[in-house]
C-alpha cells in the first residue's frame, strides 16, 4: 500500500502528436534539405518579403538608367567635354562606346540577379521540434542555424516605420535559454503571424517534454 501522500504511478502517455508519422514522412518528400528526426515535420515555411526585390530592381534600373543617360548625354556633348577637361584631339564617338556601356549594364543586370538570389535563398522552416534558419549572405555562403523549441526563452518582432507596417514585413527575433543567443530573420513577412505559431509550437513541445499529449497543428 503506498505510504501517507505519495501518488500511484502514472500510465504511460502517448505524447506523439497526432498523425505525425504522415506528416513527418510528406514533409521529409517536400523538404529533403531538412534533417528530420522521427516524427518531426514542419508546421510553416517563412521566407522574406517581396518588398526587398522591389528594392534591388529599382536600384537595378537606376544605374541602369544613369548609365543610359550618360551614353546619351555624351554623344550629344562631346565638344562640351573636350573643352571642359582640355582635351585636344579627336574624342571617341558614342557609338564606340555603346559597347562598354552595355557591359556596363550587363554586370549591373547580374549584379541584381546574384542579390535576389542571396535575398530569396534567406529562408527558416518552423518544425513541431525546431526551427531550422537559412541564411545565405553571398554565393557561396550559407549557413545553417537550428534551434530546439524548448529552448527558446522570448520570441518577439520588431517593425520600425511607415514602409514595414504598410507592407507588413519586419525582424523576428529569437532568444535562447543557457548560452543566451539571439537569433534574427529579416524582412519576415507577416511577423505576428509567425511569432504566434513559435510561440504555440513551443508550448506543446514542453509539454510533451514533460509528458503531456500536447495535440497537433
Amino acid at each position: 500500500m503506498p505510504g501517507t501522500g505519495s501518488r500511484p504511478p502514472k500510465p504511460p502517455i502517448d505524447v506523439t502528436d497526432p498523425g505525425a508519422p504522415e506528416k513527418h514522412d510528406e514533409s521529409v518528400k517536400k523538404y529533403p534539405e531538412l534533417s528530420l528526426s522521427p516524427n518531426e515535420y514542419v508546421i510553416t515555411v517563412a521566407r522574406r518579403n517581396s518588398v526587398g526585390l522591389i528594392a534591388i530592381w529599382a536600384f537595378v534600373l537606376l544605374i541602369g538608367a544613369i548609365i543610359s543617360a550618360a551614353l546619351v548625354w555624351y554623344s550629344m556633348s562631346g565638344d562640351v567635354i573636350a573643352k571642359m577637361f582640355s582635351i585636344s584631339g579627336d574624342m571617341p564617338s558614342a557609338v564606340s562606346l555603346a559597347p562598354l556601356a552595355l557591359i556596363l549594364l550587363a554586370l549591373v543586370v547580374l549584379g541584381g540577379l546574384i542579390a535576389s538570389y542571396v535575398y530569396i535563398d534567406n529562408r527558416l522552416y518552423l518544425t513541431n521540434e525546431s526551427i531550422f534558419q537559412f541564411v545565405r549572405t553571398g554565393i557561396l555562403q550559407q549557413k545553417t542555424q537550428i534551434i530546439n523549441l524548448i529552448n527558446i526563452e522570448d520570441t518577439s518582432k520588431e517593425q520600425n516605420g511607415v514602409m514595414q507596417n504598410l507592407f507588413n514585413y519586419g525582424t523576428l527575433r529569437l532568444s535562447t535559454q543557457g548560452q543566451e543567443t539571439t537569433y534574427h530573420f529579416y524582412y519576415l513577412t507577416s511577423p505576428d503571424h509567425l511569432v504566434n505559431l513559435i510561440n504555440d509550437a513551443s508550448e506543446r513541445a514542453v509539454r510533451r517534454l514533460e509528458g503531456f499529449p500536447a495535440g497537433e497543428f
